[in-house]
């Protein structure tokens, strides 16, 4: 009786050929949460570009509100974002979000000053987006997408006119 298996050799090809996948596959798999981690921050400033200067000619004219506050335009949510109550408002009219992640060093703040209501005064309503990048690679990969300094340890600051 003959009994059937695979010979040596075609089980270290099997493994040969194992081996050479994992080897192709791995990388692409390692830098997926770093990858997820830039995408997210870089789109959540996009479109506080976009969006949040939109919300706010809706809430003050549309909706006449006087006092917006950040959370009434934006409503950002996940890891290393803090949204507390007490960073959420202030009494001087000055409302931020705040990105904090050491590991990576990325910082973001974004605040919404309503300014003093006067539309013809130096202090209009404006929305403020700070990013403090260090010297790690998600800082630095950050930093091209966003077109500033390549090398990391960058620092941009924008501010939005909302009136």
């Amino acid at each position: 009786m003959k009994k059937s298996a695979f010979t040596m050799v075609e089980l270290i090809f099997v493994i040969v050929i194992i081996g050479i996948l994992a080897a192709v596959a791995l990388p692409q798999f390692r830098n997926v949460a770093r990858n997820a981690k830039v995408s997210n921050f870089t789109k959540i400033i996009g479109d506080i570009k976009s969006g949040a200067v939109s919300a706010y000619v809706n809430e003050k004219h549309l909706n006449k509100m006087s006092n917006i506050l950040l959370s009434d335009i934006l409503d950002i949510d996940g890891n290393d974002w803090n949204t507390s109550s007490d960073t959420n408002s202030t009494a001087d009219g000055t409302t931020a979000y705040e990105y904090s992640d050491a590991i990576d060093e990325v910082y973001a703040l974004i605040t919404l000053n309503n300014g003093d209501g006067n539309t013809t005064g130096m202090n209009e309503a404006n929305l403020t987006v700070k990013i403090v990048l260090g010297d790690t690679p998600v800082a630095k990969e950050i930093s091209q997408k966003m077109g500033l300094d390549p090398d990391g340890n960058s620092t941009k600051t924008v501010i939005y006119d909302l009136e």
